[in-house]
Order: C-alpha cells, then sequence, then structure tokens
C-alpha cells in the first residue's frame, strides 16, 4: 500500500471546503449556478448587441459611449440578469424540495456534485501544472510520481476533456 504524500494531502485538503459548500448550497443551487453561468454567458455572446441598440435608444448617458464600452456593458448586464434569474429558480426548486422533505436528497447530491467539480477543476488545474512543470521542472517528476492522487486527477481531466493534452503539449 503506497502512503500519502504531501501533494495527496495537499489535494484532500482542497475537497474540504467543496464537501462543505456543497452541503451548504445543496445540488439545485449548484447546478442553478453553472447553469446561469452558461446559459448567461450564451445569451449574453448572442444578445448583447440587440442590448447596445436598446441601451444607445433608451438611456441617454449611454448615446456618447464607445461601442467597446457599451458592449462590454450590455454583455455584463445580460450575463447579470440571466444569472440572477437562474439562481431565482433553483432558489425556488430547492425550496419545494425543502416543503416535500427532500432537502436531505439536496444536501447529499450537493455533496457528491460538489466533491465532482472539484475535482474535475484539481484534474484541469493539475493538467495545466504539467505542462509549465514539462517546460521548467517546478517539482521534480519523482515527487509527482510518489504522489497516488495527483495522476487520478490529472488523468480523469485527460479523459473529461481530451484535448487539453493536444493543446498543451504542442510540439
Amino acid at each position: 500500500m503506497q502512503h500519502l504524500c504531501v501533494l495527496d494531502i495537499i489535494i484532500l485538503l482542497c475537497f474540504i471546503p467543496a464537501a462543505f459548500n456543497g452541503i451548504k448550497k445543496g445540488f439545485i443551487s449548484q447546478v442553478a449556478g453553472l447553469l446561469a453561468l452558461i446559459a448567461g454567458v450564451w445569451i449574453s455572446f448572442h444578445f448583447s448587441d440587440m442590448i447596445c441598440g436598446w441601451l444607445r435608444e433608451q438611456v441617454p448617458a449611454f448615446a456618447e459611449v464607445s461601442p467597446t464600452v457599451l458592449q462590454i456593458v450590455a454583455f455584463a448586464l445580460v450575463l447579470i440578469v440571466v444569472s440572477l434569474l437562474f439562481m431565482l429558480v433553483g432558489k425556488l426548486l430547492s425550496g419545494v424540495l425543502k416543503l416535500a422533505m427532500l432537502g436531505w436528497l439536496d444536501k447529499t447530491l450537493g455533496l457528491v456534485f460538489a466533491l465532482l467539480t472539484a475535482f474535475l477543476i484539481l484534474g484541469t488545474l493539475a493538467v495545466f501544472f504539467d505542462s509549465v512543470n514539462h517546460s521548467f521542472e517546478l517539482v521534480s517528476e519523482e515527487t509527482l510520481a510518489r504522489s497516488t492522487l495527483y495522476p487520478i486527477v490529472r488523468d480523469a481531466a485527460y479523459k473529461v476533456f481530451p484535448f487539453l493534452k493536444a493543446l498543451l503539449f504542442k510540439q
């Protein structure tokens, strides 16, 4: 049996705040937050031009603003509104689960979702770290080889995001 090294302990410590956050927020709120970000960016990208025109017409202060600044303001405005709507729906659904006495399920699934999210984030960071370490050797290969968790987390990210290896390790 392999023992945990310092790197493994650091990786495990990263899961602690994720676990607490997952239990605190619950599954519905976390999924709503993720969907808010994805939908918010998508909707902002597709509708910010329309909002720019509306802002120029309806808000006199924006008539003289540069198109670039107005585009950024419109994008941010749409992103914020969409995010708030998704968060509101998430809160409503969480409330319904609590009323149905299923709050425990929301919290349990929230824990699992948060741990999986942290796992993917740590894996992605490990992939980027490998790319930097490949060039500058910040941590020796022996140290990384002694880790039990590092290769598991990193390899999972390569499986979920297979394009990362080609992107980061171009010859």
